[in-house]
Protein backbone atom coordinates (compact mmCIF):
# COMPACT_ATOMS: atom_id res chain seq x y z
CA UNK A 1 0.00 0.00 0.00
CA UNK A 2 2.90 2.37 0.74
CA UNK A 3 4.26 1.86 -2.89
CA UNK A 4 0.72 3.05 -4.08
CA UNK A 5 0.40 5.68 -2.18
CA UNK A 6 3.88 7.48 -2.05
CA UNK A 7 5.29 6.44 -5.43
CA UNK A 8 2.95 5.28 -7.87
CA UNK A 9 3.11 2.43 -10.58
CA UNK A 10 4.09 3.81 -13.74
CA UNK A 11 2.32 0.61 -15.42
CA UNK A 12 -1.25 1.22 -13.05
CA UNK A 13 -2.63 3.29 -16.31
CA UNK A 14 -5.71 2.63 -18.18
CA UNK A 15 -8.47 1.06 -16.66
CA UNK A 16 -7.09 2.36 -13.00
CA UNK A 17 -10.70 1.14 -11.16
CA UNK A 18 -9.63 -2.02 -9.74
CA UNK A 19 -6.69 -0.18 -8.13
CA UNK A 20 -8.30 2.23 -6.93
CA UNK A 21 -11.21 0.86 -4.97
CA UNK A 22 -8.97 -1.98 -3.99
CA UNK A 23 -6.66 0.99 -2.32
CA UNK A 24 -9.46 2.75 -1.22
CA UNK A 25 -10.61 -0.40 1.33
CA UNK A 26 -7.04 -0.67 2.70
CA UNK A 27 -7.59 2.73 3.70
CA UNK A 28 -11.03 2.67 4.91
CA UNK A 29 -10.59 -0.97 6.49
CA UNK A 30 -10.07 0.42 9.96
CA UNK A 31 -12.70 3.06 9.78
CA UNK A 32 -15.10 0.96 8.68
CA UNK A 33 -14.18 -1.67 11.29
CA UNK A 34 -14.39 1.20 14.16
CA UNK A 35 -17.96 2.29 12.69
CA UNK A 36 -19.05 -1.36 12.83
CA UNK A 37 -17.15 -2.49 16.29
CA UNK A 38 -19.27 0.75 18.06
CA UNK A 39 -22.24 -0.69 17.17
CA UNK A 40 -21.44 -3.62 19.58
CA UNK A 41 -20.43 -2.39 23.36
CA UNK A 42 -22.63 -1.62 26.11
CA UNK A 43 -22.21 0.52 29.48
CA UNK A 44 -25.00 0.18 32.37
CA UNK A 45 -27.30 -1.74 29.96
CA UNK A 46 -27.39 0.42 27.57
CA UNK A 47 -25.50 0.84 23.67
CA UNK A 48 -22.57 3.30 24.37
CA UNK A 49 -22.80 4.87 21.16
CA UNK A 50 -26.50 5.36 21.45
CA UNK A 51 -28.08 5.15 24.98
CA UNK A 52 -31.73 4.86 23.84
CA UNK A 53 -30.72 1.53 22.76
CA UNK A 54 -31.12 -1.33 25.03
CA UNK A 55 -28.24 -3.50 24.80
CA UNK A 56 -29.42 -7.01 23.51
CA UNK A 57 -32.53 -5.64 22.90
CA UNK A 58 -34.30 -6.00 19.19
CA UNK A 59 -33.20 -3.13 17.74
CA UNK A 60 -29.64 -3.08 19.03
CA UNK A 61 -29.77 -6.86 17.87
CA UNK A 62 -30.97 -5.68 14.28
CA UNK A 63 -28.71 -2.65 14.07
CA UNK A 64 -25.46 -4.56 15.07
CA UNK A 65 -25.93 -7.60 13.22
CA UNK A 66 -26.71 -5.76 10.24
CA UNK A 67 -23.28 -3.54 10.49
CA UNK A 68 -21.57 -7.09 11.12
CA UNK A 69 -22.70 -9.04 8.30
CA UNK A 70 -22.23 -5.95 5.59
CA UNK A 71 -18.62 -5.67 6.92
CA UNK A 72 -17.56 -8.71 6.55
CA UNK A 73 -19.57 -9.69 3.49
CA UNK A 74 -17.39 -6.27 1.95
CA UNK A 75 -14.61 -7.30 3.30
CA UNK A 76 -14.68 -11.00 1.86
CA UNK A 77 -15.45 -9.28 -1.60
CA UNK A 78 -12.11 -7.58 -1.76
CA UNK A 79 -10.34 -10.43 0.54
CA UNK A 80 -11.46 -13.17 -1.83
CA UNK A 81 -9.90 -12.03 -5.38
CA UNK A 82 -6.73 -10.76 -2.95
CA UNK A 83 -5.75 -14.04 -1.48
CA UNK A 84 -6.25 -16.02 -5.15
CA UNK A 85 -5.31 -13.60 -6.92
CA UNK A 86 -1.63 -12.35 -5.46
CA UNK A 87 -1.03 -16.36 -4.20
CA UNK A 88 -1.60 -17.29 -8.14
CA UNK A 89 1.14 -14.42 -8.82
CA UNK A 90 3.89 -15.25 -6.12
CA UNK A 91 5.25 -17.89 -8.39
CA UNK A 92 9.17 -17.17 -7.54
CA UNK A 93 10.99 -17.51 -4.15
CA UNK A 94 14.45 -15.66 -5.34
CA UNK A 95 14.15 -11.92 -5.61
CA UNK A 96 15.99 -11.38 -8.93
CA UNK A 97 13.14 -14.18 -10.42
CA UNK A 98 10.28 -12.47 -8.89
CA UNK A 99 11.55 -8.76 -9.77
CA UNK A 100 12.17 -10.02 -14.07
CA UNK A 101 8.48 -11.40 -13.70
CA UNK A 102 6.99 -8.25 -12.77
CA UNK A 103 9.28 -6.60 -15.45
CA UNK A 104 8.17 -8.91 -17.87
CA UNK A 105 4.35 -8.54 -16.73
CA UNK A 106 4.96 -4.80 -17.06
CA UNK A 107 6.48 -4.97 -20.44
CA UNK A 108 3.41 -7.36 -21.96
CA UNK A 109 1.31 -4.77 -20.64
CA UNK A 110 3.15 -1.50 -21.56
CA UNK A 111 3.86 -2.99 -25.66
CA UNK A 112 -0.13 -4.10 -25.88
CA UNK A 113 0.57 -7.54 -25.88
CA UNK A 114 -1.94 -8.19 -23.31
CA UNK A 115 -4.43 -6.19 -22.00
CA UNK A 116 -5.46 -8.09 -19.01
CA UNK A 117 -3.15 -5.81 -16.51
CA UNK A 118 -5.95 -5.57 -13.99
CA UNK A 119 -8.09 -8.50 -14.49
CA UNK A 120 -5.37 -11.07 -13.29
CA UNK A 121 -5.06 -8.49 -9.88
CA UNK A 122 -1.28 -7.39 -10.99
CA UNK A 123 -2.06 -4.29 -8.84
CA UNK A 124 -1.60 -6.39 -5.72
CA UNK A 125 1.68 -7.19 -5.89
CA UNK A 126 3.43 -4.96 -9.09
CA UNK A 127 5.05 -2.40 -6.34
CA UNK A 128 6.84 -4.89 -4.15
CA UNK A 129 9.94 -6.95 -4.53
CA UNK A 130 9.68 -10.72 -2.96
CA UNK A 131 10.02 -10.09 0.52
CA UNK A 132 7.23 -7.75 0.54
CA UNK A 133 4.85 -9.53 -2.05
CA UNK A 134 2.08 -9.73 0.16
CA UNK A 135 2.67 -6.27 2.26
CA UNK A 136 -0.95 -5.24 1.70
CA UNK A 137 -1.99 -8.59 3.75
CA UNK A 138 0.73 -7.97 6.38
CA UNK A 139 -0.40 -4.37 7.07
CA UNK A 140 -4.56 -5.16 7.07
CA UNK A 141 -3.45 -8.65 10.00
CA UNK A 142 -1.82 -5.67 11.67
CA UNK A 143 -5.09 -3.38 11.57
CA UNK A 144 -6.86 -6.53 12.26
CA UNK A 145 -5.09 -6.99 15.66
CA UNK A 146 -5.20 -3.16 16.54
CA UNK A 147 -8.91 -3.58 16.41
CA UNK A 148 -9.13 -6.43 17.98
CA UNK A 149 -7.15 -5.10 20.91
CA UNK A 150 -9.26 -2.40 20.75
CA UNK A 151 -12.57 -3.84 21.08
CA UNK A 152 -11.46 -7.09 23.33
CA UNK A 153 -8.89 -6.53 25.44
CA UNK A 154 -10.19 -3.26 27.13
CA UNK A 155 -9.96 -4.42 30.63
CA UNK A 156 -6.13 -5.81 30.49
CA UNK A 157 -4.63 -2.24 29.81
CA UNK A 158 -1.18 -3.99 30.18
CA UNK A 159 -1.83 -6.96 28.30
CA UNK A 160 -3.69 -4.85 25.46
CA UNK A 161 -0.34 -1.89 25.35
CA UNK A 162 2.07 -4.89 24.48
CA UNK A 163 -0.46 -6.76 22.09
CA UNK A 164 -0.66 -3.28 20.39
CA UNK A 165 2.86 -2.42 20.41
CA UNK A 166 4.24 -5.85 18.97
CA UNK A 167 1.34 -5.09 16.07
CA UNK A 168 2.99 -1.69 15.50
CA UNK A 169 6.59 -2.72 15.33
CA UNK A 170 6.45 -6.96 13.77
CA UNK A 171 6.29 -5.61 9.80
CA UNK A 172 8.93 -3.47 10.53
CA UNK A 173 11.49 -6.28 12.14
CA UNK A 174 9.71 -8.88 9.97
CA UNK A 175 11.39 -7.02 6.84
CA UNK A 176 14.35 -5.47 8.74
CA UNK A 177 15.13 -9.13 8.77
CA UNK A 178 13.82 -10.25 5.35
CA UNK A 179 14.66 -7.08 3.14
CA UNK A 180 12.95 -4.40 1.93
CA UNK A 181 9.30 -4.84 0.98
CA UNK A 182 8.87 -2.15 -2.05
CA UNK A 183 10.67 -2.23 -5.64
CA UNK A 184 12.37 1.33 -5.31
CA UNK A 185 14.99 3.27 -2.71
CA UNK A 186 12.89 6.23 -1.61
CA UNK A 187 9.74 4.01 -1.22
CA UNK A 188 11.51 1.93 1.29
CA UNK A 189 13.02 4.50 3.05
CA UNK A 190 9.52 6.39 3.64
CA UNK A 191 8.34 3.32 4.91
CA UNK A 192 11.05 3.07 7.48
CA UNK A 193 10.17 6.72 8.43
CA UNK A 194 6.41 6.10 8.82
CA UNK A 195 7.21 2.82 10.78
CA UNK A 196 9.66 4.06 12.79
CA UNK A 197 7.08 6.85 13.58
CA UNK A 198 4.40 4.34 14.36
CA UNK A 199 7.07 2.80 16.99
CA UNK A 200 7.64 5.66 18.92
CA UNK A 201 4.21 6.98 18.78
CA UNK A 202 3.33 3.48 19.97
CA UNK A 203 6.11 3.38 22.90
CA UNK A 204 3.73 6.00 24.61
CA UNK A 205 0.89 4.07 24.59
CA UNK A 206 3.03 1.29 26.49
CA UNK A 207 4.33 3.59 29.07
CA UNK A 208 0.79 5.36 29.63
CA UNK A 209 -0.81 1.86 29.70
CA UNK A 210 1.70 0.81 32.38
CA UNK A 211 0.37 3.90 34.13
CA UNK A 212 4.26 4.96 34.89
CA UNK A 213 4.41 8.35 36.49
CA UNK A 214 6.73 10.19 34.97
CA UNK A 215 7.44 14.55 33.85
CA UNK A 216 8.09 13.10 30.83
CA UNK A 217 4.31 11.49 30.52
CA UNK A 218 2.55 14.97 31.64
CA UNK A 219 -0.55 15.29 29.32
CA UNK A 220 0.39 18.43 28.23
CA UNK A 221 4.14 17.57 27.68
CA UNK A 222 2.89 13.93 25.84
CA UNK A 223 1.01 16.26 23.65
CA UNK A 224 3.62 18.53 22.16
CA UNK A 225 5.83 15.61 21.89
CA UNK A 226 3.30 13.47 19.64
CA UNK A 227 2.85 16.69 17.69
CA UNK A 228 6.22 17.25 16.93
CA UNK A 229 6.92 13.34 16.35
CA UNK A 230 3.81 13.17 14.03
CA UNK A 231 5.00 16.52 11.89
CA UNK A 232 8.41 15.26 11.63
CA UNK A 233 6.93 12.08 9.96
CA UNK A 234 4.82 13.97 7.59
CA UNK A 235 8.05 16.78 6.39
CA UNK A 236 10.19 13.54 6.14
CA UNK A 237 7.91 11.93 3.71
CA UNK A 238 7.28 15.34 1.94
CA UNK A 239 11.25 15.69 1.94
CA UNK A 240 11.62 12.35 -0.03
CA UNK A 241 9.00 13.14 -2.33
CA UNK A 242 10.46 16.27 -3.59
CA UNK A 243 13.85 14.81 -3.86
CA UNK A 244 12.13 11.68 -5.29
CA UNK A 245 10.77 14.27 -8.42
CA UNK A 246 14.23 16.32 -8.14
CA UNK A 247 16.00 12.90 -8.86
CA UNK A 248 13.57 11.67 -11.21
CA UNK A 249 13.57 8.10 -9.93
CA UNK A 250 13.09 5.53 -12.23
CA UNK A 251 10.50 2.89 -11.85
CA UNK A 252 12.51 -0.63 -12.85
CA UNK A 253 10.38 -1.14 -16.16
CA UNK A 254 11.66 2.14 -17.36
CA UNK A 255 15.28 1.49 -18.59
CA UNK A 256 14.09 -1.61 -19.93
CA UNK A 257 11.17 0.12 -22.17
CA UNK A 258 14.10 2.63 -23.01
CA UNK A 259 16.41 -0.26 -24.07
CA UNK A 260 13.34 -2.10 -26.19
CA UNK A 261 12.79 1.13 -28.16
CA UNK A 262 16.19 1.33 -28.39
CA UNK A 263 16.84 2.57 -32.44
CA UNK A 264 18.87 -0.69 -32.76
CA UNK A 265 16.13 -2.93 -30.75
CA UNK A 266 13.24 -0.89 -32.50
CA UNK A 267 12.54 -3.53 -35.01
CA UNK A 268 12.95 -6.51 -33.40
CA UNK A 269 10.74 -5.43 -30.73
CA UNK A 270 8.06 -4.00 -32.96
CA UNK A 271 8.43 -8.02 -35.31
CA UNK A 272 8.05 -9.63 -32.16
CA UNK A 273 5.12 -7.45 -30.28
CA UNK A 274 2.80 -8.28 -33.25
CA UNK A 275 3.55 -11.79 -33.31
CA UNK A 276 2.80 -12.37 -29.82
CA UNK A 277 -0.05 -10.64 -30.55
CA UNK A 278 -0.98 -12.60 -33.19
CA UNK A 279 -0.02 -16.46 -31.27
CA UNK A 280 -2.58 -14.76 -28.77
CA UNK A 281 -5.08 -14.91 -31.46
CA UNK A 282 -4.83 -18.24 -32.73
CA UNK A 283 -4.98 -19.12 -29.44
CA UNK A 284 -7.86 -17.78 -28.57
CA UNK A 285 -9.43 -18.50 -31.65
CA UNK A 286 -8.08 -22.53 -31.82
CA UNK A 287 -10.25 -22.82 -28.55
CA UNK A 288 -12.94 -20.46 -28.57
CA UNK A 289 -14.20 -20.61 -32.26
CA UNK A 290 -12.26 -23.27 -34.49
CA UNK A 291 -12.29 -25.96 -31.66
CA UNK A 292 -9.09 -27.78 -32.28
CA UNK A 293 -9.84 -28.15 -36.58
CA UNK A 294 -7.25 -29.04 -38.99
CA UNK A 295 -6.80 -25.16 -39.82
CA UNK A 296 -6.50 -24.59 -35.70
CA UNK A 297 -3.85 -27.27 -35.85
CA UNK A 298 -2.15 -25.76 -38.94
CA UNK A 299 -2.44 -22.29 -37.25
CA UNK A 300 -0.70 -23.03 -34.39
CA UNK A 301 1.92 -25.19 -35.65
CA UNK A 302 2.84 -21.80 -37.71
CA UNK A 303 2.70 -20.08 -34.69
CA UNK A 304 4.94 -22.62 -32.75
CA UNK A 305 7.85 -22.16 -35.32
CA UNK A 306 7.32 -18.26 -35.47
CA UNK A 307 7.39 -17.65 -32.03
CA UNK A 308 10.53 -20.69 -31.30
CA UNK A 309 12.77 -18.45 -33.89
CA UNK A 310 11.46 -15.28 -31.74
CA UNK A 311 12.53 -17.15 -28.81
CA UNK A 312 15.89 -18.06 -29.82
CA UNK A 313 16.75 -14.44 -30.67
CA UNK A 314 15.35 -12.74 -27.77
CA UNK A 315 17.33 -15.35 -25.90
CA UNK A 316 20.89 -15.15 -27.10
CA UNK A 317 20.22 -11.13 -26.43
CA UNK A 318 19.25 -11.94 -22.77
CA UNK A 319 15.96 -9.68 -23.37
CA UNK A 320 12.91 -9.53 -21.20
CA UNK A 321 11.07 -10.54 -24.07
CA UNK A 322 12.56 -14.25 -23.59
CA UNK A 323 10.39 -14.67 -21.06
CA UNK A 324 6.71 -13.65 -22.77
CA UNK A 325 8.05 -15.42 -25.64
CA UNK A 326 8.79 -18.61 -23.61
CA UNK A 327 5.51 -18.20 -22.09
CA UNK A 328 3.31 -17.99 -25.12
CA UNK A 329 5.67 -20.74 -26.79
CA UNK A 330 4.34 -23.39 -24.05
CA UNK A 331 0.94 -22.31 -23.95
CA UNK A 332 1.27 -23.48 -27.87
CA UNK A 333 2.84 -26.19 -27.56
CA UNK A 334 0.42 -27.28 -24.80
CA UNK A 335 -2.42 -26.48 -26.78
CA UNK A 336 -0.80 -28.14 -29.89
CA UNK A 337 -0.30 -31.64 -27.42
CA UNK A 338 -3.84 -31.79 -26.16
CA UNK A 339 -4.86 -32.01 -29.73
CA UNK A 340 -2.64 -34.60 -30.45
CA UNK A 341 -3.31 -36.76 -27.88
CA UNK A 342 -6.81 -36.17 -28.91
Amino acid sequence: MAGALFLGSRTARGRRHPRVLWEAFCFLFTPMALLVGRLLPCEDGKLAVDPSLQCAGAAHVLVGWIGVVTFFVVAWDFLKPYVRQSSALIVYDATADHEKFLLALEVEYLLGITEDFDAVGVYYINDFRRAGAQLHGILLLRKAVLLFCYFFVREAQAIQVVIFYCALVAPLLYFLARGWPLRIKSGNQTFLYLNVWLAAVGMFGVLNGNRLRDPFLVASRESVYLILLTVLAAFICVVQIILRKLAKEQWPVDPVMRHLHAPENEALTRYAVICLKRAKEVLHSSFEVLHGSEEAKKAVLDSIRQIWNIWRVHKNLDSILEETTRGTLDQLVRAHQTWKVG
